[in-house]
């Protein structure tokens, strides 16, 4: 594997994961009106 792919599955994993967390964050500030219908979706990542 040459270092530039590397670096673009890296680049690439670190933006989903920033995606993941603002998702997480955002369904965090919904359960506090206690909603939390996709909540199920982040628990299988645990």
């Amino acid at each position: 594997m040459s270092t530039k792919k590397k670096e673009n599955s890296i680049k690439k994993a670190k933006r989903h994961y920033s995606r993941y967390m603002k998702a997480r964050e955002f369904e965090e500030y919904l359960q506090g009106f206690g909603i939390s219908k996709r909540r199920r979706v982040f628990e299988l990542d645990d």
